[in-house]
């Protein structure tokens, strides 16, 4: 599989669940130039064509996982009643964020 280089503008905070997984995990990812698939792990997670209330994303092979990137206004249904796990790459700025010293926007 191709190494993809991403530069730091295009890493985002993001909640990952996997389903039949009992935990959510609050991960880097980065976003395709066309905004079109999140990397995430080495992996392109292809993102639905109706975007709007979908975050149900496919692998190559076929692998699903659900990819929503943090807001302050919007949490998906499916993170409700499992825990949070923050992946040890992510807290530091999980917690930039968390002080309001981190907005999505300045995530793009």
């Amino acid at each position: 599989m191709p190494t993809h280089t991403h530069s730091a503008d295009s890493c985002l905070l993001a909640y990952i669940h996997f389903p039949g997984s009992h935990e959510v995990w609050l991960d880097l990812i980065h976003v395709s130039r066309r905004s079109t698939s999140y990397h995430y792990r080495g992996i392109v997670w292809n993102r639905p064509a109706q975007r709007f209330g979908n975050d149900l994303c496919r692998a190559p092979d076929g692998n699903q996982c659900y990819i929503a990137p943090l807001s302050r206004h919007h949490k998906p249904d499916w993170i409700h009643n499992k825990p949070l796990q923050i992946a040890a790459q992510a807290q530091q700025r999980y917690q930039l964020w968390l002080n309001h010293q981190l907005s999505r926007e300045s995530q793009l």
